[in-house]
Protein backbone atom coordinates (compact mmCIF):
# COMPACT_ATOMS: atom_id res chain seq x y z
CA UNK A 1 0.00 0.00 0.00
CA UNK A 2 1.11 3.54 -0.75
CA UNK A 3 -0.01 6.65 1.09
CA UNK A 4 0.40 10.01 -0.68
CA UNK A 5 1.13 13.47 0.63
CA UNK A 6 -0.84 16.31 -1.05
CA UNK A 7 1.80 16.95 -3.72
CA UNK A 8 2.10 13.27 -4.57
CA UNK A 9 -1.68 13.09 -4.71
CA UNK A 10 -1.94 16.20 -6.90
CA UNK A 11 0.53 14.84 -9.44
CA UNK A 12 -1.30 11.54 -9.87
CA UNK A 13 -3.93 12.60 -12.38
CA UNK A 14 -7.03 10.47 -11.81
CA UNK A 15 -7.86 10.60 -15.53
CA UNK A 16 -4.44 9.29 -16.49
CA UNK A 17 -0.91 10.23 -15.60
CA UNK A 18 0.20 13.62 -16.86
CA UNK A 19 3.49 15.46 -16.89
CA UNK A 20 4.66 15.63 -13.31
CA UNK A 21 7.81 16.03 -11.24
CA UNK A 22 7.42 12.48 -9.94
CA UNK A 23 10.06 10.05 -11.18
CA UNK A 24 8.74 7.70 -13.88
CA UNK A 25 9.30 4.58 -11.76
CA UNK A 26 6.68 5.90 -9.33
CA UNK A 27 3.97 5.49 -11.96
CA UNK A 28 4.93 1.84 -12.43
CA UNK A 29 4.70 1.29 -8.67
CA UNK A 30 1.33 3.03 -8.51
CA UNK A 31 -0.06 1.06 -11.44
CA UNK A 32 0.89 -2.25 -9.83
CA UNK A 33 -0.06 -1.59 -6.21
CA UNK A 34 -3.18 -3.15 -4.79
CA UNK A 35 -4.03 -0.18 -2.58
CA UNK A 36 -3.45 3.56 -2.92
CA UNK A 37 -4.48 5.96 -0.15
CA UNK A 38 -4.36 9.50 1.11
CA UNK A 39 -4.73 10.72 4.65
CA UNK A 40 -7.85 12.79 5.18
CA UNK A 41 -5.58 15.68 6.13
CA UNK A 42 -4.07 15.53 2.61
CA UNK A 43 -7.43 16.52 1.14
CA UNK A 44 -7.55 19.51 3.47
CA UNK A 45 -3.97 20.46 2.59
CA UNK A 46 -4.68 20.14 -1.13
CA UNK A 47 -7.45 22.74 -0.79
CA UNK A 48 -5.06 25.15 0.96
CA UNK A 49 -2.24 24.54 -1.53
CA UNK A 50 -4.60 25.18 -4.43
CA UNK A 51 -5.93 28.41 -2.89
CA UNK A 52 -2.38 29.66 -2.37
CA UNK A 53 -1.42 28.82 -5.96
CA UNK A 54 1.21 26.24 -4.93
CA UNK A 55 -0.62 23.44 -6.78
CA UNK A 56 -2.36 23.92 -10.12
CA UNK A 57 -5.15 21.46 -10.84
CA UNK A 58 -6.97 21.18 -14.17
CA UNK A 59 -10.36 21.28 -12.40
CA UNK A 60 -11.74 22.51 -9.06
CA UNK A 61 -10.29 20.99 -5.91
CA UNK A 62 -13.69 19.50 -5.03
CA UNK A 63 -13.87 17.91 -8.47
CA UNK A 64 -10.30 16.66 -8.19
CA UNK A 65 -10.92 15.02 -4.84
CA UNK A 66 -14.20 13.48 -5.99
CA UNK A 67 -12.72 12.30 -9.30
CA UNK A 68 -9.40 11.36 -7.74
CA UNK A 69 -10.74 9.21 -4.94
CA UNK A 70 -13.47 7.24 -6.67
CA UNK A 71 -12.55 6.00 -10.16
CA UNK A 72 -8.96 4.97 -9.42
CA UNK A 73 -9.88 3.48 -6.05
CA UNK A 74 -7.81 5.80 -3.88
CA UNK A 75 -8.93 5.32 -0.30
CA UNK A 76 -9.18 8.26 2.08
CA UNK A 77 -7.77 7.14 5.43
CA UNK A 78 -9.45 8.93 8.35
CA UNK A 79 -7.57 10.40 11.25
CA UNK A 80 -8.19 8.58 14.51
CA UNK A 81 -6.94 9.00 18.06
CA UNK A 82 -4.00 6.60 17.56
CA UNK A 83 -2.80 8.52 14.50
CA UNK A 84 -3.18 11.87 16.27
CA UNK A 85 -1.28 10.67 19.36
CA UNK A 86 1.48 9.24 17.15
CA UNK A 87 1.65 12.49 15.14
CA UNK A 88 2.02 14.50 18.35
CA UNK A 89 4.79 12.20 19.60
CA UNK A 90 6.90 12.30 16.43
CA UNK A 91 10.16 14.29 16.57
CA UNK A 92 9.83 17.88 15.38
CA UNK A 93 11.92 17.40 12.22
CA UNK A 94 9.11 19.13 10.38
CA UNK A 95 7.22 22.11 11.80
CA UNK A 96 4.01 21.37 9.88
CA UNK A 97 1.61 19.37 12.09
CA UNK A 98 -0.42 18.28 9.03
CA UNK A 99 2.68 16.63 7.59
CA UNK A 100 3.24 14.80 10.87
CA UNK A 101 -0.36 13.56 10.63
CA UNK A 102 0.35 12.26 7.11
CA UNK A 103 3.49 10.52 8.35
CA UNK A 104 1.63 9.03 11.34
CA UNK A 105 -1.14 7.80 9.02
CA UNK A 106 1.41 5.99 6.85
CA UNK A 107 3.12 4.46 9.89
CA UNK A 108 -0.19 3.38 11.49
CA UNK A 109 -1.31 1.68 8.27
CA UNK A 110 2.15 0.21 7.57
CA UNK A 111 2.09 2.00 4.22
CA UNK A 112 4.96 3.35 2.16
CA UNK A 113 4.67 7.13 1.88
CA UNK A 114 4.92 8.76 -1.54
CA UNK A 115 6.22 12.29 -0.97
CA UNK A 116 8.23 15.01 -2.66
CA UNK A 117 9.16 16.51 0.73
CA UNK A 118 12.84 15.84 1.46
CA UNK A 119 12.31 16.53 5.18
CA UNK A 120 10.29 13.32 5.44
CA UNK A 121 13.50 11.31 5.12
CA UNK A 122 14.40 12.39 8.67
CA UNK A 123 11.33 10.48 9.87
CA UNK A 124 12.32 7.39 7.91
CA UNK A 125 15.50 7.18 9.96
CA UNK A 126 13.91 7.87 13.35
CA UNK A 127 10.47 6.26 13.19
CA UNK A 128 10.55 3.42 10.70
CA UNK A 129 8.61 5.33 8.05
CA UNK A 130 8.85 3.66 4.64
CA UNK A 131 9.47 6.47 2.16
CA UNK A 132 9.18 6.08 -1.62
CA UNK A 133 10.45 9.43 -2.93
CA UNK A 134 13.07 11.44 -1.10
Amino acid sequence: MFCNDPFGYAYLDPAGFRASPLPKYIFSLVETTDFLAVSAISCWELVLLSRRGRVKLPISVDGWIERGLRPVNIQCLPLNERILVLAASLPAHHRDPADRMIIATAIEHDAALLSLDATFSDYAASSGLKLIVE
